[in-house]
């Protein structure tokens, strides 16, 4: 029932990356592809998919500098963990 939603970050993220920020060569390409690529799996594997949001918007934003791509990736790590405390067992 859910599996087409689940499809939506990957088109929406090339959108935004497009139109803001061009068909340039750029970290925030890879970044921001990688985001929505693994926000695709939260539903399977929800606490992997956490832990590599994080370490992907750790490292995307204070190694590399990702101006564009860095909201991208925060809006998408903050969905991954919203997705785990959702699915997560009772207290």
């Amino acid at each position: 029932m859910w599996a087409p939603i689940r499809l939506l970050p990957l088109p929406i993220g090339a959108a935004y990356l497009a139109v803001l920020h061009g068909l340039s060569s750029t970290p925030g390409w890879e970044f921001g592809m990688v985001s929505a690529a693994l926000a695709m799996g939260g539903g399977r594997w929800p606490l992997a998919v956490t832990v590599a949001q994080s370490m992907l918007l750790a490292f995307g934003l204070l190694i590399v500098d990702l101006p564009v791509a860095g909201p991208l990736v925060l809006v998408l790590a903050a969905a991954a963990l919203g997705e785990l405390a959702t699915r997560r067992g009772g207290w």
